[in-house]
């Protein structure tokens, strides 16, 4: 498991805006928690608290490089197959949420996490 801490910083409006990040992500987690899906992170548990503005989320901790460390970082080159595998699955991850109305507000090779036989789990809605 893993703890989703808001960054530190001595500025109130971007404290706000952190915790109402995560306050976003996690009211879309507990709502689909109910469905079956393994294109997201399980969700477990949050603590809001008043103390400067501060949000917790508890989920499973998914162990695989983000598709930008992936793609960029480490020069990988996926084959075609690969790429088409790894964008089947980001266009079900998308039609999934789209049933529940929900929009991913920061799609990003880097909120997308390649997990093991080049399966998905879309991460940080904020």
């Amino acid at each position: 498991m893993v703890v989703k801490v808001p960054k530190a910083t001595q500025n109130e409006t971007i404290r706000r805006k952190f915790a109402d990040q995560i306050r976003y992500e996690k009211e879309i987690l507990a709502n689909l928690r109910g469905a079956v899906t393994g294109y997201l992170p399980k969700y477990y548990h949050s603590v809001q608290t008043n103390f400067e503005y501060r949000n917790y989320l508890l989920m499973d901790y998914i162990q695989g490089p983000t598709l930008a460390d992936e793609l960029i970082l480490k020069k990988s080159t996926l084959t075609h197959s690969s790429n088409m595998h790894i964008l089947i699955h980001i266009s079900n991850a998308i039609r999934f949420l789209q049933k529940y109305d929900v929009a991913h507000l920061d799609l990003s090779p880097s909120n997308i996490l390649v997990v093991k036989d080049n399966l998905i789990k879309l991460i940080d809605f904020g």
